[in-house]
C-alpha cells in the first residue's frame, strides 16, 4: 500500500485564530483547517467563515466548491497521542494512519477496502463501504435508470434514488453482470434436479374487475393503472398489461405510447422510494419504480421475477407463473397445443379457452413439442428459461 504525509491541523475543534490574519492574506479564499465543507473568505485583512452549499467540499487548488469526489480534502482528526487508523470520507480504499497526532494518508492494495472495525484493510466483500456513483445533483425528473455494480460485493448492485445509492441483493446463486446490468447465473449450464412444484393459476388482481357481458368480447381500462386493462371473454374479466410501458387507450381499445393516451395514473403513481412491481402475466421482467418514475427491467436468461424477493431469481425458485392462454385467441385455441411451465421441465399447459389446465409428464426422456425432461445422463436442454 502507498502512503503520503498529510499536512493539516492536528485538531478537530474550530480554529482559535483567523487564518487570513495568520497568513497575512487581505483578500481571496482559504480552506478551513478542520472542515472540508467550509472555507474562509478574506476581506480587509479579516477572515469570514463560509459554508459550501449542498454538502459540497471546498477545493483549495481551484478555490471553488465541488462534489467531494472531485476534491482532494483530508481532515486530520487524529488524537494527539498513540496510533489510530481512521477512514477517509467518500473513499473505500483510503484511510488515515495517525501516529503521535500526525496524519498519514494510506491506500489499501488492489482488491481491498479499509475496514474501520478491524482498523486495517480487508476483503471488499467483508466491508460495508459503498462509494456513491450517482449523478450529482440528481436529475429532476429522473432520466435514465441509474444502476451500478457494487465494487465491494459482486452479488449486489446499486440503484440511485434522489442522488443516493440504494444497495440491492441479487437472489441466491446469482451475480450482478455490469455489462447486462442484471443478476445472472455464474455458470453457462446448470442442471436443476429439484424443481419447485407449483400450481398454475390465473392472474389475480386487487382491483375490482368490470362486469362482463357473456355474449361479447370486450376490453376495459383499469381505473387504477394506465398500463393495464381487462379483457372480457364469455363473462370473465382478465387483467392484462400493455407492453413496452405503453398505456391502454379505452377509446380505440389498443395499447399506445403515453403521449397519445389521456391517462395519468401509471404503475408508480404515488410511490416513494424503490419498489419492484410484477407485470400481470409476465415472469421474465418487472417494473422498477424509482419514486414515481417507472422502468421496465428484463430478467437475465435462466431467471424469472419473484414478487416476494423483489427481483429476478433462478427460474426454479420463482413463484411467478404465466398463463399462456391469455396470449392466444380463445376462439381458435385447441387442447392439442402444449405450452411449457417456465420453472418446470416436467409440466406443461393445455388451454381450455382462457383457463390453463396443468398436465404432467410421467415417462422419462419423453419429449413433446417444447417439453423436455432431464435424461439419466443429466444433459442440459434449454426450455424457456429453465435448464432441463
Amino acid at each position: 500500500m502507498s502512503s503520503k504525509v498529510v499536512h493539516a491541523q492536528t485538531t478537530t475543534v474550530a480554529p482559535t485564530t483567523d487564518p487570513c490574519v495568520e497568513k497575512g492574506q487581505t483578500e481571496g479564499f482559504l480552506p478551513h483547517p478542520t472542515d472540508c465543507t467550509k472555507y474562509f473568505s478574506c476581506y480587509g485583512s479579516k477572515g469570514y467563515e463560509q459554508t459550501c452549499p449542498d454538502e459540497k467540499y471546498f477545493d483549495p487548488e481551484r478555490l471553488v466548491c465541488d462534489i467531494s469526489a472531485n476534491v482532494n480534502c483530508v481532515i486530520n482528526n487524529c488524537p494527539p497521542d498513540g496510533i489510530v487508523y481512521l477512514p477517509v470520507p467518500d473513499s473505500c480504499d483510503k484511510f488515515i494512519r495517525c501516529i503521535g497526532g500526525v496524519a498519514y494518508e494510506s491506500t489499501c492494495q488492489d482488491g481491498l477496502f479499509f475496514d474501520p472495525v478491524l482498523q486495517e484493510c480487508n476483503l471488499k466483500n467483508e466491508t460495508n463501504c459503498v462509494i456513491n456513483p450517482c449523478v450529482q445533483p440528481p436529475p429532476d425528473p429522473p432520466g435514465d435508470l441509474e444502476i451500478y455494480p457494487n465494487p465491494a460485493n459482486c452479488q449486489q448492485y446499486l440503484i440511485c434514488l434522489n442522488g443516493e445509492p440504494i444497495v440491492r441483493d441479487c437472489a441466491p446463486y446469482l451475480f450482478f453482470d455490469p455489462t447486462l446490468l442484471s443478476c445472472v447465473q455464474a455458470e453457462d449450464c446448470i442442471v436443476m434436479r429439484s424443481l419447485l412444484l407449483l400450481a398454475v393459476v390465473g392472474v389475480c388482481a386487487t382491483q375490482t374487475p368490470p362486469v362482463c357481458d357473456s355474449t361479447v368480447t370486450s376490453f376495459h381500462a383499469d381505473p387504477t393503472n394506465c398500463n393495464q386493462y381487462y379483457t372480457c371473454y364469455q363473462g370473465v374479466a382478465t387483467l392484462q398489461s400493455c407492453p413496452d410501458q405503453k398505456y391502454f387507450d379505452a377509446t380505440n381499445a389498443v395499447c399506445d405510447i403515453p403521449e397519445n393516451v389521456a391517462c395519468s395514473i401509471g404503475p408508480c403513481t404515488g410511490n416513494i422510494g424503490l419498489k419492484a412491481m410484477e407485470i400481470p402475466n409476465v415472469c421474465t421482467g418487472y417494473t422498477l419504480c424509482v419514486g414515481e418514475t417507472a422502468f421496465n427491467r428484463t430478467c437475465a436468461e435462466g431467471t424469472l421475477f419473484d414478487a416476494t424477493f423483489g427481483d429476478c431469481v433462478l427460474a426454479r425458485d420463482s413463484s411467478c407463473v404465466e398463463n399462456p392462454c391469455l396470449t392466444v385467441d380463445p376462439a381458435t385455441a385447441t387442447p392439442t397445443t402444449l405450452y411449457p411451465v417456465l420453472n418446470s421441465c416436467k409440466k406443461y399447459i393445455i388451454c381450455d379457452k382462457l383457463n390453463p389446465v396443468l398436465a404432467k409428464l410421467y415417462r422419462e426422456n419423453a419429449s413433446r413439442s417444447v417439453i423436455a425432461l432431464v435424461s439419466k445422463e443429466e444433459k442440459c436442454w434449454r426450455v424457456g428459461t429453465v435448464w432441463c
